[in-house]
């Protein structure tokens, strides 16, 4: 096979769809509605269809069929009554909300998509789709709590338990029009989630012509190889990346570093060597840009237990 050829194979086998389904957790806050928007361009950015789901949260109505719960005023600190009924009503016009937002969001970026509702736990509900879905979009504050930056207990779940990768991002930091467009940083390694991180920046990369460097760990027994790697399967693909080594010492300070690169987002496998013992996680909360969670796939999580 000629270079010419080879190059084309590649470019055939990147633009080969590997994202079908987008899901995207939403409410009708602010903060919700403009991951949505993220969510619609990560779609458009991908080929993929995306998935609205709504959750009626169980908690916030079996809290409203209390009889002492009561709705306070921030303004005004005075409180009305709340009962299941006038709940529900609430929550099915934050579904119409959410869903028109979607919609408008989809035929602007010209993206297929769909919307439903669900009655349970948050994280649960959310836990239960993504198993249909190739990326899970949620939020990393909860919806109690949404100035907060520390991950909330749904972000936390998914980042810990979803079976598909995790997008992961706070209202704050979510920007809509980067000129010229952001780099895309990933973590790439020689593990099974390392390689699908490095191909999902790829794609993402190539969409709108983002600058892309990849972080790779510094190991004398691996750190040329994986680099060689990286720069054979990015060239291929028509990319100039910007590698950048990171030794066992820089390691502990990835956070700092993911930081002064200025990137858009960062793609991270949870198995990636430059963690260095801390958690997924951690290293999320520390970080404003959002942040994609390449999860073991359910096939190598079966095989993890049945050697453990």
């Amino acid at each position: 096979m000629t270079p010419e050829q080879e190059q084309q194979a590649a470019q055939d086998d990147l633009h080969a769809p590997e994202v079908y389904r987008i899901l995207v957790a939403l409410d009708a806050t602010e903060d919700s509605l403009a991951l949505l928007d993220l969510a619609t361009r990560m779609a458009a950015k991908l080929r993929a269809e995306l998935e609205g789901l709504f959750v009626e949260d169980i908690n916030l109505l079996r809290m409203a069929d209390l009889p002492c719960t009561r709705v306070v005023s921030v303004a005004t600190t005075s409180g009305q009554g709340m009962s299941l009924p006038s709940m529900e009503r609430e929550l099915r016009r934050q579904a119409r909300v959410a869903r028109d937002t979607l919609a408008m969001n989809a035929e602007r970026y010209a993206v297929r998509w769909s919307f439903r509702t669900a009655r349970g736990a948050m994280a649960s509900e959310i836990l239960s789709a993504a198993s249909e879905a190739d990326i899970v979009i949620v939020g990393k504050s909860d919806r109690a709590y949404p100035q907060r930056l520390r991950l909330g207990a749904t972000a936390r779940t998914l980042s810990a338990h979803s079976p598909s990768t995790v997008l992961i991002a706070h209202h704050r930091f979510v920007t809509t029009d980067y000129s010229p467009p952001g780099a895309i940083l990933v973590a790439y390694d020689d593990t099974e989630t390392g390689d699908r991180g490095l191909r999902l920046a790829a794609r993402l990369a190539l969409s709108e012509r983002h600058p892309l460097t990849v972080l790779i760990p510094d190991s004398k027994r691996a750190g040329q190889r994986l680099k060689d790697s990286a720069e054979t399967l990015l060239t291929a693909f028509g990319l100039q990346p910007r590698i950048r080594m990171i030794d066992r010492g820089e390691s502990s300070r990835l956070v700092e570093i993911v930081h002064a690169e200025h990137g858009e987002l960062f793609v991270l496998g949870c198995e990636s060597p430059l963690l260095r013992g801390k958690t997924t996680d951690k290293v999320v909360e520390s970080l404003e840009v959002p942040v994609f969670l390449i999860r073991p796939s359910p096939v190598d999580l079966d095989q993890a237990e049945i050697k453990g």
